[in-house]
């Protein structure tokens, strides 16, 4: 039943996946590639598009009313929240394969160098970073529906882009030498440092349900 959901979730937003939003993306991602010249940018680029996407079923479903429907389905309010954690974890894991290949075909297309290893640690950074927004948001829209929540929960958007101007400035200000021994750091113990990753990654993960749980049984449709 829960994948039931996370089927039910794809054919809400399949609409939305034509071919004009496509060329959007590509369009962004290969003119920042190019005026860049990193290949790396796409990845970025689709987490982006994705976390958009996951809040698609919320909007559509306040917009018709497809949550009373899922009563009428069977489908428990455990189900629909476990089934929607279900759909964003694959769309993320599809949006990551999906900018992986990206990045590849416009490193052969701009002749240049296709780091993999650099890639797949980006890769994983960025998929800690946009879950975790997710984790933020989804709570809030379960409990508070879609039109109400939505400016709240894109506030980590806004967050994410005050710390990059901020450790911009201040690596700037940081010894090249502190530099080369936190790169040091991260690859002879780049296990550990996963492991870590991991846990918080779970027990965000694990709570965002909880909560997500707690909050759309006390909603009434």
């Amino acid at each position: 039943m829960i994948l039931k959901v996370a089927v039910l979730d794809y054919k809400t937003i399949k609409p939305y996946l034509t071919m004009k939003n496509l060329l959007i993306v590509l369009g962004v991602t290969f003119f920042l590639a190019f005026v860049n010249k990193n290949t790396l940018i796409p990845l970025s680029i689709v987490s982006v598009f994705v976390t958009i996407y996951l809040s698609y079923p919320f909007a559509v479903g306040e917009q018709n009313g497809i949550d009373p429907l899922y009563r009428i389905l069977g489908l428990t309010r455990k189900e629909v929240v476990l089934g929607r954690y279900l759909w964003a974890f694959s769309m993320n894991l599809i949006g990551i394969l999906f900018g992986l290949l990206l990045s590849f075909l416009l490193s052969l297309l701009l002749s240049l160098p296709f780091e993999f290893k650099e890639a797949v640690a980006m890769l994983l950074g960025l998929f800690l970073i946009f879950s975790l927004m997710q984790a933020f948001q989804f709570p809030l829209f379960f409990k508070l529906g879609y039109m109400k929540a939505k400016t709240v929960s894109y506030l980590p958007f806004m967050l994410l882009g005050g710390v990059f101007v901020v450790l911009s400035g201040f690596l700037d200000k940081v010894p090249h030498s502190f530099l080369l021994n936190a790169e040091t750091f991260f690859r002879e113990s780049f296990g550990l440092v996963l492991l870590f990753a991991f846990l918080v990654w779970s027990i965000v993960q694990g709570a965002s349900v909880l909560f997500s749980l707690k909050g759309y049984e006390k909603r009434s449709f």
